[in-house]
């Protein structure tokens, strides 16, 4: 099948995790998720097997994958111990269009990962929980945490596509920098509390978002910011 890459990470065990919509890599079976040896190209042993994939985001103490769920896996490829992965949902009331649930992008920061997530509400445990656009998440144990991003309403039809950590400048508080779709916009929460430092709405989605030199780069099919 052909095969579109959604997301792709290096690890400290040197290998390229790729996620995507594919069976298939250098000719092994290999169903949406897969790492490579960057230096010869050889497709790895790991092969977890999943639904189509969004993000992966690799660590040195696991392989996180963006599916409807947060999913956790050991570089052999099975199940992370003692990790819940958590489901994310979105409300189809909402949007005018079908908006699947979908992890889109996913940061490690300190000992929680940061994800932007197609999301309404997520599901743990059997437990539904309100969430939009961006979630915290326990790198160990899966556990939503309880963060929102400010002034995001719950009837909001807002979704995150892309998202990265950095220390807001002249302040030094790390903050989560995120382009959105649906409600579309880039804005920038902080990552202990969840409350707006900015929020700047776009005529399209915000699809990407980069650092560099201090300030904040958005790209996406948009005509102003």
């Amino acid at each position: 099948r052909d095969w579109h890459l959604h997301g792709h990470h290096g690890d400290p065990d040197g290998l390229l995790y790729l996620a995507g919509s594919f069976d298939r890599v250098g000719g092994l079976v290999r169903n949406n998720v897969a790492a490579i040896d960057p230096t010869d190209g050889s497709v790895a042993p790991f092969s977890p097997g999943t639904s189509a994939a969004k993000s992966v985001l690799a660590t040195s103490g696991a392989i996180y994958v963006g599916t409807s769920k947060l999913l956790s896996f050991e570089p052999n490829g099975s199940p992370s111990p003692g990790f819940d992965p958590p489901e994310v949902e979105t409300d189809p009331s909402l949007r005018g269009h079908n908006t699947p649930p979908q992890v889109r992008d996913m940061v490690l920061a300190g000992d929680t990962i940061m994800a932007a997530c197609q999301c309404d509400s997520t599901l743990e445990g059997g437990a539904r929980a309100a969430s939009k656009a961006a979630i915290k998440v326990d790198a160990d144990t899966g556990d939503v945490l309880s963060w929102t991003p400010g002034n995001l309403p719950v009837h909001s039809a807002a979704f995150g596509i892309s998202l990265l950590v950095q220390n807001d400048p002249g302040s030094g508080t790390p903050t989560v920098y995120l382009g959105s779709g649906g409600s579309d916009f880039a804005a920038g929460y902080d990552l202990a509390t969840g409350q707006q430092v900015f929020k700047t709405d776009t005529s399209g989605s915000a699809q990407a978002v980069a650092w560099m030199d201090g300030m904040l780069f958005v790209g996406g099919h948009f005509q102003w910011i």
